[in-house]
Formats: structure tokens, C-alpha cells, sequence
């Protein structure tokens, strides 16, 4: 009889370590998860803030075009400026000397000039305007990409520790029982 007890109470004892290690192993589990789940809501607050970024460069991007469209609007003037000085300058012509003629010439320069700086500035913030918006995008697009991966992993661990749990009530109830 005492043989018996004996090895029931050793079969208890390794019962008892096994369930202790058991327990641990799950208790670390479960912190691990936490600690992911906590990682993968950083992730999403990131992404947030992110596309509030991206919502600011829509915004600044549309002032961008509202700016571009008020130099499309100057530009216009400029060239119905332009018209009306060529045709001054043909009046002048018909009119003065030879010094007229050079200043017209050197009007029409400026005006060129001019001209030409308004549309490769036009050409340039709208190129820049559009890099800066796609550049946010794709960077919008890689945070949700990396934060989804960080929700998967973290439900899928999330899962293993449930049923890490849930072995560990069968085998207290079958130690229980016995």
C-alpha cells in the first residue's frame, strides 16, 4: 500500500512540474503577445499620422494647382500683353526712328524672358508637387502593408496562446479528476 502511495504521490509530483512548466510556457506566451499586439497599435498610429501627412500634401498639393492656375492666369494676361505689345511696337515702328525699334526689341526680350521663367516654374512645382504626393503614397502604402503583417502575426499568436490555455484546463482536470 505504501509502494502505491508512494508512486502516486512521484506520478503527482511530475504531473504537478509538468502543468508548472506548462503554465509558465503559456504565461510568456501570453506577455509576448501583448507586447505585439502593443508593437502592431504603434504600427497603426504611425499609419495614422501618416495619412494625415498624406492628407496635408493633397491639401498643400491643391494650393499648389490653385497657385499654378493663378500663374496660368498671369501668363494669359501675359500674352494678351504681349499681343497688345507687338502691336504698339508695330504703331512705333510705323512712327518713330530706329531707337524705338531697339526698345521694342528689348521689350519683347523681357517679356520672353519672362515668359519662359513662368512656365518652367509652372512645369516645376507641378513635377515636384506630384513626386512629393506619389513618394507619400507608397510610403502610406508600406506602413499599412507592415502593420497588417504585425496584426497577423499577433492574432495568430494570439490563437496559439488560447489554445496554449486551453490544453492546460484539460490537463488540471484530468490531474483533478485522477
Amino acid at each position: 500500500m505504501n509502494v502505491c502511495l508512494h508512486v502516486w504521490f512521484i506520478s503527482c509530483i511530475t504531473k504537478y512540474s509538468y502543468l508548472s512548466q506548462t503554465y509558465h510556457l503559456c504565461v510568456f506566451k501570453v506577455k509576448s503577445l501583448k507586447e505585439e499586439l502593443s508593437s502592431a497599435r504603434k504600427g497603426e498610429s504611425q499609419s495614422k499620422k501618416l495619412e494625415g501627412e498624406l492628407v496635408a500634401a493633397k491639401e498643400e498639393s491643391e494650393k499648389q494647382r490653385a497657385s499654378n492656375l493663378g500663374l496660368e492666369q498671369q501668363l494669359k494676361e501675359l500674352k494678351e500683353e504681349n499681343k497688345s505689345l507687338k502691336k504698339e511696337a508695330s504703331e512705333a515702328r510705323d512712327g518713330a526712328a530706329a531707337e524705338l525699334k531697339g526698345e521694342s526689341n528689348k521689350l519683347r526680350k523681357e517679356r520672353d524672358d519672362m515668359l519662359g521663367d513662368l512656365e518652367s516654374k509652372l512645369r516645376t512645382s507641378e513635377r515636384e508637387a506630384n513626386v512629393r504626393e506619389d513618394a507619400l503614397r507608397h510610403e502610406v502604402s508600406e506602413l499599412r502593408k507592415r502593420w497588417q503583417d504585425a496584426v497577423r502575426r499577433a492574432e495568430g499568436k494570439s490563437v496559439m496562446g488560447s489554445e496554449c490555455l486551453f490544453y492546460l484546463l484539460i490537463i488540471l482536470t484530468t490531474f483533478m479528476t485522477s
